[in-house]
């Protein structure tokens, strides 16, 4: 009897820690939330970003260890330029940038219709959101250049 309920106890506890999140079936991811670090004058520009996904419907949020969307790519281009820069590319002080991100939903996730309307933000920044082909979503904002003392950022 006490190893039965030494048992049931442990599972519970188990159960209790597994998040409780929007990857109930048909929860369609329908707001994104990125970060990446801003462009510093000397540095390479910035490949890595880490994002949050939503589920407004379900006022939830995708656990970060599953996500529903993977990046297919990170791309920076000076603004008002249709040619991205070399992954090497050095910002440099003054210059504005706009960065892409694109997104791809992994395998049994769908994206809601209202993701390309939705509050979608890169650094607390509002994203412009645009849908390619039929499951390709770029998100997209400018950024300044910001000064930096070592290659570290000097923030004035």
């Amino acid at each position: 009897m006490k190893k039965l309920l030494i048992s049931v106890l442990c599972l519970l506890m188990i159960l209790s820690v597994m998040p409780i999140t929007a990857n109930a079936a048909g929860a369609k991811v329908d707001r994104v939330s990125i970060e990446i670090d801003v462009p510093v004058d000397g540095v390479k520009l910035p490949k890595n970003v880490s994002a949050k996904y939503y589920c407004d419907a379900q006022k939830a949020m995708f656990p970060t260890n599953m996500p529903p969307m993977k990046v297919d790519s990170v791309v920076w281009y000076k603004v008002n330029s249709g040619t991205p820069l070399a992954k090497d590319y050095k910002a440099k002080l003054g210059e504005e940038y706009t960065l892409t991100v694109i997104l791809v939903p992994q395998d049994g996730y769908e994206c809601a219709s209202s993701l390309q309307t939705a509050n979608n933000k890169i650094n607390n920044m509002s994203a412009n959101t645009m849908l390619y082909g039929s499951n390709y979503w770029a998100f997209s904002v400018d950024f300044t250049t910001i000064p930096s003392v070592s290659g570290k950022p000097v923030i004035t």
